[in-house]
C-alpha cells in the first residue's frame, strides 16, 4: 500500500506540471468566439420579420386581458388564432434571413403559434390564459435573441 503512495504522488505531480501547459496552449491556438443569438450578439432581423413582429405583439396587447381573465369568447379565440398564423405564415414566407436566425426563428414562430392554439381552444382542455403566457413568454425573450431596434415589449414601455 504505502508503493502506491508514491506512485500516485508522483502521477499527480506529472499531470498537474503539464496541465498549465496545455490550457496555455489551448488558450493561444483557439480563439473562443461567442455563439450568436446571445446578448452579445444578437441574430439579425428584417423588415418583415420586424413588421410581423409588430403585428403579433400588437394582437397580443389587444387580446391579452380578455384570455387571461378568461372573458375571451371561443370566435375571438378562432380570430386570434387566425390572425397569429396569419402574421407568422407572412414573416416566414417574406423573411430572407438564412441560417441560425432563420432555424430560431422558425422555433420562436412554432411556439407562438402553439400558444395560439390553446388561446383558441384546439385541443381539449386548453386554457386561453395558458395560451396567452406561452406567447407572452415567446415575446419577452424574442429581443434577447434578436436585434429588432425600437421593440416595445407586450408589458410596459422601452
Amino acid at each position: 500500500m504505502q508503493r502506491s503512495r508514491p506512485l500516485a504522488f508522483l502521477l499527480l505531480a506529472a499531470l498537474a506540471s503539464t496541465a498549465p501547459l496545455t490550457v496555455a496552449h489551448a488558450q493561444t491556438t483557439q480563439k473562443i468566439v461567442p455563439r450568436a443569438g446571445f446578448a452579445i450578439a444578437p441574430l439579425p432581423t428584417d423588415e418583415p420579420v420586424r413588421d410581423g413582429m409588430d403585428a403579433i405583439r400588437d394582437l397580443v396587447k389587444a387580446n391579452h386581458a380578455l384570455a387571461v381573465h378568461r372573458s375571451m369568447t371561443p370566435e375571438q379565440g378562432v380570430e386570434f388564432a387566425r390572425k397569429v398564423h396569419a402574421e407568422a405564415t407572412k414573416i416566414r414566407q417574406q423573411t430572407k434571413l438564412s441560417g441560425e436566425a432563420l432555424e430560431r426563428l422558425s422555433e420562436r414562430l412554432s411556439e407562438i403559434e402553439a400558444g395560439a392554439d390553446e388561446v383558441e381552444g384546439k385541443q381539449p382542455g386548453a386554457d386561453p390564459a395558458d395560451g396567452m403566457l406561452q406567447i407572452d413568454a415567446v415575446l419577452e425573450k424574442y429581443p434577447t435573441e434578436f436585434d429588432h431596434p425600437d421593440w416595445v415589449p407586450v408589458k410596459g414601455r422601452r
